[in-house]
Formats: C-alpha cells, structure tokens, sequence
C-alpha cells in the first residue's frame, strides 16, 4: 500500500538547457531552487534585490530592472545608524550612505543587462501581503524592522494584480522574445499570520499563477506548495521551526522539478556535475598518497571530457581543485 500522495512528474510547456541563463526572483526558496543549479554551474541571476515576498514588489523591482532606474540618496532612508531602501533587502544596507547606493546601484546595472539575455525567468510568489508606508502611501519590499504601526497591511487586489502582470509579461517578451516564465508559489507557510490567513494569501497567489499560465503560451507554473502540503505532509521534511522545508523536501523537489523541466541530456550533465561537487567536498585525509593522487586524475579525466562534451561550462575552478 501506498500511504501518500505522490504527486507524479507533470509535462512542463517547455523545457530548460544547460546552456540556457537563468534569472531568479522571489522568496528564500526562490534562492534554494537558484543556488541548487549555479552549484551546478547553471549562469543565474539571483535575487538582485535580495528576497521579495509579495506580487507587487516583485513587479516593481522587474519594471526597474527593464528601465535601467537608478538610485540616489534621497531613496535611502536612516534607521538605527544604517541607511536602508525599502525596495531592497537590508543585505543593501549600510552604516555608510554612498556605499548603500553603490551596491545597489551595481546590483540594478548588472541584473539589467542580464535580464535581457536571461531565457528563463523563475518568480517565486511568498504572500499576498502587502505593507504600505503611511508617511508616504508607499508599498514596501523590505520594512527593515521599522514599527509596526508605520504600515498598513493588507492583501493585493487580485485583478489589479493581475493586470499589472498582464502588462509587465508583455513588456518583458518584447525586450527578451527568447524569455520563458515559470511562476510557482514558496512552500513555507506565513503561520504569523494565522492558519487561515496563510491560506488566503496562498489561495489567491495560486489563482495568480493560473491565470497567468493560462494568459500566456510562454509562462509555466511549477506546484512547488502543492508538493509540500500534499506529497511531503510529515514534519519530518520541516526544519526545526517546523515552517521551512528542509534539505532533504528541498532536494525531493529540485529532483521532481528536474524530471519536469530537463531532457536526458541536461539530467546527464547535471548528474555529472553533481558527481565532481561531491568529490570536491568529500574530507580527504592522506592527499599525498598515490591511491588519492590517481583518484584526483580520474576526475580530471571527467572534467576534460565534460569540457568538450558542453563547451559552454567553466570547469577552471574544479580543474585547479584536483590537480596536483
């Protein structure tokens, strides 16, 4: 007997090559899928803005990103000796006002010019809840521990939303017609908010995504939530704050996510790859001994001819890794 749910590998509207750039924004797991494949040596973008929860900031950010708009000191503000934006993760902050502007105004360039070469854009939804400023009836990304009481929380409104994406898409496929979209939503759940609330706000970002997917041949939804609260229902997939998902649910979903999104030749390479990380992170005691130096040249040997089978990956820093 079967006692879960499994959700079965799904056919994806297109699919994603080692070749191809890739280009995150979103949530924390936004991050995990990003990082999982530039560790395996996917060219990715990843959070130029640092972690975005909710529909509209994301939004914002990419209109930025397509204008190139740069930033200046009066779009910073002081808290507690840091100057911060509150578009941006406080990972922009800084003691110092200038050099805050400088990383993120880096930041804007570099994500600009890569979002115009990037063929799949990977957003990942958190919430559908927004915080306004009220000084300034302005939405915020990040409120950087400011009170409480200087914001009002509230939902997005689905079709404004919606049309604001409608837009945004069509603006992105006109300046990058190469650009493939997958949307899905962040696996955590916002229990501060309550139970309920947590499913509203999933609820209707699920809603957001299908639309979408439905709008538009070229954007994709990938079932991130729907994996975690159906197939992976145990708290032995939760971290320690029984909120987060672990290493081991992130895996299961990278894997699941693989199967969906890569053909066999790109599972191949990945699977290759994933063999020279292991090797390097493996705790070797006796590197002078032969039997090492003969296991280092084996994997050498691979690399070379993974170099020749996928010119377009830089193996440089594994090379220098195993040779002696």
């Amino acid at each position: 007997m079967e006692f879960r749910t499994a959700l079965n590998s799904f056919s994806s509207k297109f699919k994603i090559e080692g070749k191809d750039k890739l280009f995150f924004m979103g949530s924390c797991f936004t991050e995990n899928i990003g990082n999982q494949l530039q560790r395996l040596k996917f060219e990715s973008i990843i959070n130029p803005f640092g972690i975005v929860y909710n529909p509209i900031s994301i939004s914002n950010s990419l209109e930025i990103l397509l204008q190139n708009n740069q930033y200046s000191e009066t779009d910073l503000f002081e808290h507690e000796g840091a100057w911060h934006s509150f578009d941006f993760h406080s990972r922009f902050s800084d003691a110092v006002k200038q050099n805050s502007i400088e990383k993120i105004n880096q930041s804007i360039t570099s994500a600009s010019v890569a979002l115009k070469s990037a063929n799949i854009l990977f957003i990942t939804f958190g919430s559908a809840h927004v915080y306004l400023l009220k000084s300034q009836n302005k939405l915020v990304a990040n409120c950087h521990k400011l009170p409480a009481s200087y914001f009002d929380k509230t939902y997005i409104e689905f079709n404004q939303t919606l049309n604001i994406y409608n837009s945004l898409f069509e603006k992105l496929k006109e300046q990058n017609p190469n650009l493939k979209i997958i949307t899905t939503l962040s696996p955590v759940r916002y229990l501060s908010d309550g139970f309920a609330e947590n499913q509203k706000s999933k609820a209707i970002l699920t809603l957001l995504c299908h639309a979408l997917k439905d709008n538009f041949e070229f954007v994709d939804y990938y079932p991130a939530y729907e994996i975690m609260m159906d197939d992976l229902r145990d708290y032995r997939f939760y971290a320690d704050d029984m909120i987060h998902p672990n290493h081991l649910a992130i895996n299961y979903i990278f894997d699941h996510f693989s199967t969906g999104y890569f053909e066999k030749e790109t599972l191949f390479m990945i699977q290759e790859i994933s063999k020279i990380k292991k090797a390097m992170e493996h705790k070797v005691f006796l590197k002078e001994s032969e039997a090492y130096k003969t296991h280092c040249q084996k994997i050498i040997q691979q690399i070379e001819f993974l170099e020749k089978k996928y010119p377009f990956l830089d193996f440089s820093p594994e090379k220098a890794f195993f040779i002696h």
